[in-house]
């Protein structure tokens, strides 16, 4: 779409797009929960790998983005992904992690997604989150969110 400056915009709302969130940590779900839905997404979240898995099963295509921790019981962050990505293969996701090597583990097996250590830089994390779903607000700065 052209807006009336010439330049082109981005058409889809935050509303129109839901991300789920899956770590074992009720903390950092809850907060980022707010935090998303404040930002005008429509949000998921589950404990674990297995329980979102489940959720997925009932409708992947409702689910247009995956931010999830990478250590948790039952399934871990990667092994999360990989399923949900056989049932939603454009599926894109940013893994967190408060461990040191979080990184490497996020790269296992050639995955192929986002990373935000913890504590998460909001403001970068709105913006990626916002690049990767093609949608356009306010980025939120200087917020940091911790295990």
């Amino acid at each position: 779409m052209i807006g009336e400056s010439g330049n082109e915009t981005m058409t889809t709302t935050t509303a129109a797009k839901t991300i789920l969130v899956v770590d074992d940590d009720e903390f950092i779900r809850s907060m980022l929960r707010d935090f998303l839905e404040d930002a005008g997404f429509s949000v998921i979240t589950e404990p674990d790998g297995f329980s979102a898995c489940r959720h997925a099963l009932n409708d992947p295509s409702s689910i247009d983005l995956l931010v999830c921790d990478i250590l948790m019981p039952k399934i871990n962050g990667p092994e999360t992904y990989q399923a949900l990505r056989r049932l939603k293969p454009d599926l894109r996701a940013i893994f967190i992690s408060g461990y040191p090597n979080g990184y490497e583990m996020a790269r296992k097996d050639s995955i192929k997604a986002d990373f935000f250590p913890k504590p998460l830089n909001l403001g970068q994390f709105i913006v990626k989150i916002q690049e990767l779903l093609g949608v356009r607000g306010d980025a939120r700065t200087g917020v940091t969110l911790s295990d």
